[in-house]
């Protein structure tokens, strides 16, 4: 849930140099935006996998 974020980070900030992490960040998306994303994604293994055929 949302209230466990501020632990998560924390965490995190205290652990970046030992997971070799330099940076980070976090943004708000719409579901809208994920599936593009995805959809993207798809479109191009699809591609990759038929070149390979």
């Amino acid at each position: 849930s949302r209230h466990s974020f501020p632990e998560f980070f924390s965490i995190l900030d205290s652990r970046k140099e030992s997971l070799s992490i330099t940076g980070y960040g976090v943004q708000d998306v719409s579901l809208e935006e994920v599936f593009l994303k995805v959809t993207e994604q798809y479109k191009t293994m699809n591609s990759r996998f038929c070149d390979l055929s």
